[in-house]
């Protein structure tokens, strides 16, 4: 990808002239009220960040770079293909990488879905923040949709020779949500066997003896996919 001042003048042109899909650059959304110091010159996921703990966060990003084209719909059913596009975890938020040290986040107001690669993002609404956040869709059908999002967690170590030593950890973890067709109704759930099987009703003998027949799991994405589909033709 070619991040010249001529190439990134373009893209900034474009991101202006659809400027209902962004939002300024929001560095507070960083953990702890982090603040992006600069940008590594090697990778594009890599942020130096500065923090009265010392903590460099490094993998806020879903993918390895930002080597990446994402189609784009927005609320019109209007469609945008961009690149130089990768998703942050922590801010729940796609950002366009233009330069070594210049990104463009896009609000995610007037997002429908974007697809990068064999991924698909759609916006739901999160009604324990009354907010519109991006979730991974694992699988999509009639009855219901599987549904991801990854998040940071944050911990608090303490030196046991020193208990007023206190070291920061996130860590980072993945939330399943199944979201009904109809009411769309999201609910939270597990990828084990009790709560996968939940979703089938009556049907969830038979989706045992089809699990068991072809060595499925049901804490794995592919499986859960393929499982759903079978779900979903019966």
């Amino acid at each position: 990808m070619n991040y010249s001042l001529k190439s990134s003048f373009f893209v900034l042109l474009f991101l202006f002239i659809t400027n209902s899909f962004f939002a300024q650059l929001r560095a507070d959304k960083l953990p702890g009220g982090l603040q992006v110091s600069s940008f590594s010159q090697n990778n594009s996921r890599l942020i130096n960040i500065a923090s009265q703990n010392g903590l460099v966060l490094k993998d806020i990003y879903l993918f390895p770079s930002h080597y990446n084209t994402a189609i784009f719909t927005n609320s019109k059913d209007e469609k945008f293909t961009i690149s130089s596009i990768n998703f942050n975890i922590y801010s729940n938020n796609f950002d366009s990488r233009l330069s070594n040290d210049s990104i463009y986040v896009f609000d995610n107001s007037n997002i429908k879905s974007v697809e990068i690669g064999d991924k698909l993002f759609k916006k739901y609404f999160d009604d324990n923040t009354e907010e519109n956040k991006i979730y991974q869709v694992i699988y999509e059908g009639d009855s219901f949709s599987l549904l991801r999002m990854d998040k940071f967690v944050k911990s608090e170590i303490k030196n046991a020779l020193n208990p007023t030593e206190v070291k920061v950890h996130f860590s980072k973890i993945s939330n399943y949500y199944s979201v009904n067709g109809e009411k769309q109704k999201m609910v939270k759930i597990k990828l084990n066997k009790k709560s996968i099987l939940s979703l089938f009703d009556d049907k969830s003998k038979v989706i045992k003896d089809f699990v068991k027949k072809n060595k499925l799991s049901f804490s794995k994405e592919k499986d859960l996919s393929r499982i759903l589909n079978y779900y979903e033709s019966l």
